[in-house]
């Protein structure tokens, strides 16, 4: 009933009979690659939403994802609740509950550039435009949400920087200072992040031999 009314419908269509919904959606129960709920307002059921691997759904979605990011997709299904703040709230706690799984590094969501009320939506609810992309829908924006906002959207820059150009270390001013007034270089090593590029710590393989080195016994 939800997929039928206007407000959902004009921009969550999918073609579909009632019969052939519930054959759709019936299959995502227990699924584990696209794991979709419910929305409560205390007892009152009042919307859909979703998480999916974004890795791994495939058809054309997200190719250059890699595991750690998920989607999601929602709506509120009463009228009588848009427009009052439920969908933020439902965003929130979501994203929120996701990031309880240390695994999840990011969330993304791609929206209609016509989709002004899902857009302020989304960013009241803490996900922010990165810009645009191309989906088997069409163009959309792209908005995300990282689990460390202070280092994962820099994902870019561990890419090895062609040779011969300069790679600038910003820090933080009171570590410049302390650095030198006490003689010595302060940096993190990032030389390979193949386990996953976004991570903010080490692979799990450098973090055993780092905690036991030292600078001045493992110059290289």
């Amino acid at each position: 009933k939800w997929l039928d009314k206007p407000h959902v419908k004009e921009w969550w269509n999918d073609g579909l009979s009632h019969d052939e919904i519930k054959e759709k959606y019936r299959k995502r129960i227990g699924d584990i690659t696209v794991v979709p709920f419910i929305a409560y307002l205390e007892n009152s059921p009042i919307g859909f939403i979703q998480y999916y691997h974004a890795d791994k759904v495939g058809d054309g979605w997200w190719p250059d994802e890699i595991e750690g990011t998920v989607g999601i997709d929602q709506f509120i299904g009463e009228e009588n609740y848009i427009n009052r703040g439920y969908g933020r709230e439902m965003i929130c706690a979501f994203g929120q509950k996701l990031f309880e799984n240390l695994a999840i590094k990011k969330i993304i969501t791609d929206v209609d550039p016509a989709n002004i009320r899902a857009i302020r939506c989304y960013e009241k609810a803490g996900l922010r435009m990165i810009g645009d992309v191309e989906t088997p829908d069409g163009k959309a924006h792209l908005m995300v949400a990282y689990r460390n906002e202070s280092i994962e959207p820099h994902a870019y820059l561990l890419e090895k920087p062609p040779l011969g150009n300069l790679l600038y270390k910003i820090i933080h001013s009171n570590f410049f200072i302390d650095m030198l007034d006490k003689n010595y270089l302060y940096f993190r090593r990032v030389d390979t992040y193949h386990d996953d590029k976004r991570d903010s710590d080490q692979p799990d393989n450098d973090k055993e031999l780092s905690d036991k080195s030292k600078f001045e016994n493992a110059p290289n």
